[in-house]
């Protein structure tokens, strides 16, 4: 009995050897995919890459990573936004013959 307990523990060990090297070799290869959508992608890709990120720096209780995360994510959403009023603003113009800019685009 003690010998197929054994050979059963030799089995798993290999079992979870195998796995955790196909995950990290997955992690590897998704890593690349992570960083296309960062600079190739909608912000609404790039900020679920940013919390994918925040989420792996929390689990490792990195967080002044989770912070500058945090800010990037702030930054990005601040630009976005702010491109987004600016379009909004130049399609008023064009289409309402209204030279006047919006106040709190002025500046």
């Amino acid at each position: 009995m003690s010998d197929a307990l054994a050979e059963m523990a030799e089995q798993a060990q290999a079992e979870y050897t195998d796995s955790r090297q196909e995950l990290a070799d997955y992690i590897a290869e998704s890593a690349s995919t992570r960083v296309i959508l960062v600079t190739e992608g909608s912000v609404q890709q790039v900020l679920m890459v940013l919390s994918h990120e925040m989420g792996v720096a929390g689990a490792r209780g990195d967080i002044y990573r989770v912070s500058r995360l945090a800010q990037m994510a702030e930054r990005l959403s601040h630009a976005e936004a702010t491109l987004t009023i600016r379009d909004q603003a130049s399609y008023r113009q064009l289409v309402d013959d209204d030279d006047q800019e919006p106040e709190f685009l002025r500046g």
